[in-house]
């Protein structure tokens, strides 16, 4: 009897490992071109994902297969390039999803041993160049701070069906605790009339009028107008009980649905963009919803008690999913629920 539940104990094992190998094997990952720059393309069989190692590891195309949704808005008015370390954030392309750390906004850091040294405008990695290494379906990227001691990493991977997974792992080099500022700055292809939706008691540090948070079906939901609007608004919520958020259009029933680990990021900060920013004499249209550890600079952070530090020679880990996927919006809570 103990021979059998041990054989039977084993086979379903190896199915199991099986599968997982199945599920890995439909992803692929290969080197390509966008525009002028360098490209890992990972693709699966719901998702095609496209990274630039050459530009700060922009997160450029998130591709919905079935439905043939591009969710990452690009710039249709810039070409792009590598650009120059710590230059303006507004002279580049503006898009994409890029990682930013160790801050946000410009401005010089605040404590010894590196009091005074200005952090570039959009943080150091969107403008450095990143090194890379693709294994199987999957590819991890890294590189060190310039201006500040530390090595910041993820590695992205597609899971089927409709799932990106990236995984953060970042490391103080020194022998001083670093005060530091991780958001995820994704700007969404958003349409007239979306939602940005929200756990149900979320709260937000800043007025959002013209905006206005509506709670229905156990959620949060924001209505999005049209770029005619010509207004845009940056506002953080306080902190979450629940790591999630995301967008939803309740023309198609498509979401993308952000969930992360809220002991670690329990800040959702939000980006509203409708025709509001000009860059290079174009009006942008796109929504940020960006889950973060911090506010958007180091003395906002401290004046409201979200400051982030990471001990010496300390390694942190976190991770944020990424779920396309299609609901009514009175299920969409029970998705949420699936996600995570």
């Amino acid at each position: 009897m103990a021979m059998r539940t041990l054989l039977s104990l084993v086979i379903g094992l190896s199915v199991l490992l099986g599968w997982v190998g199945e599920v890995a094997a439909t992803a692929r990952a290969r080197v390509t071109r966008f525009q002028a720059l360098k490209a890992i393309c990972l693709e699966g069989e719901t998702l095609r994902v496209l990274v630039l190692p050459e530009r700060g590891a922009n997160l450029i195309s998130l591709f919905d297969k079935r439905t043939r949704r591009e969710w990452i808005w690009q710039n249709p008015w810039d070409r792009y390039r590598k650009v120059r370390y710590a230059s303006s954030f507004l002279d580049a392309d503006v898009s994409g999803f890029d990682d930013c750390f160790p801050t946000v906004g410009q401005q010089a850091y605040p404590a010894a041993p590196w009091k005074g040294v200005v952090i570039p405008d959009h943080g150091e990695l969107w403008s450095l160049p990143w090194s890379y290494q693709i294994r199987g379906g999957s590819v991890r990227l890294w590189v060190r701070g310039r201006r500040l001691p530390y090595r910041f990493e993820k590695q992205i991977r597609l899971v089927d069906p409709g799932r990106v997974e990236i995984s953060y792992q970042v490391t103080n080099l020194s022998d001083h605790p670093l005060e530091a500022i991780w958001a995820a700055h994704a700007l969404v292809a958003v349409r007239p009339g979306m939602d940005v939706f929200l756990p149900e008691e979320a709260r937000f540090q800043e007025d959002l009028s013209p905006w206005s948070l509506d709670r229905r079906f156990g959620l949060g939901w924001i209505r999005l107008g049209g770029p005619e609007t010509k207004s845009c608004k940056k506002a953080f919520t306080e902190r979450l009980t629940e790591g999630w958020g995301g967008f939803y259009d309740g023309t198609t029933g498509d979401f993308l649905l952000y969930t992360f680990p809220v002991a670690k990021v329990p800040y959702l900060g939000l980006w509203i963009n409708q025709g509001g920013l000009v860059a290079r004499g174009h009006r942008h249209y796109n929504v940020g919803l960006e889950p973060t550890n911090g506010g958007e600079e180091f003395q906002h952070s401290r004046q409201r008690g979200m400051q982030h530090v990471i001990p010496a020679r300390a390694t942190e880990t976190w991770y944020l999913h990424l779920t396309c996927g299609k609901s009514t919006r009175r299920d969409l809570r029970a998705r949420v629920r699936q996600a995570r």
